[in-house]
């Protein structure tokens, strides 16, 4: 019996600090309590593409739009994401969608192109813990039941 190689997953966030942040370590950790081999990386030093099976992105959302370094991140790399599993979040002070309301256009037709496994959005904020993170911890059951992942108790931030 041939056991597969554990899934190999980029998880990228936006921004260094904040609720974005704190939501990446999460799943990060998580995935990699489950055994996932995942790398937690800023975009602006985010690794070479192909030796990943799946990617995770997020950032905070302001005005319906994910910020300009993380929208000319997947424009770059549309190439590099097309056969890639790619899950995204948006955090923003509004609960449901990214911003509370739709998405910008610019984004909404990314969204098409890239047709991301997930887009969700969390709410958080800059100075205080807003963050469901009984949602984030579902998510991330989603994103690891995704690659055959085992369960695994991560710890709430």
């Amino acid at each position: 019996m041939t056991v597969a190689p554990p899934p190999r997953i980029a998880v990228l966030s936006a921004t260094a600090p904040g609720s974005s942040r704190g939501i990446a370590e999460f799943v990060w950790d998580d995935l990699v309590s489950r055994g996932a081999h995942a790398e937690l990386h800023e975009i602006a030093h985010a690794p070479d593409l192909s030796a990943f099976d799946a990617v995770v992105l997020g950032g905070p959302v302001q005005d319906g739009r994910l910020p300009a370094e993380a929208m000319a991140y997947l424009r770059d790399n549309l190439g590099a994401l097309e056969d890639k599993e790619l899950w995204l979040f948006g955090v923003s002070p509004a609960p449901h969608t990214p911003n509370g309301r739709h998405p910008r256009q610019d984004l909404e037709d990314l969204l098409a192109v890239l047709r991301p496994r997930d887009y969700v959005g969390f709410r958080g904020g800059h100075h205080t813990d807003r963050c469901d993170w009984q949602s984030v911890r579902t998510w991330s059951d989603s994103i690891a039941l995704a690659h055959g992942l085992t369960d695994a108790s991560v710890g709430f931030s």
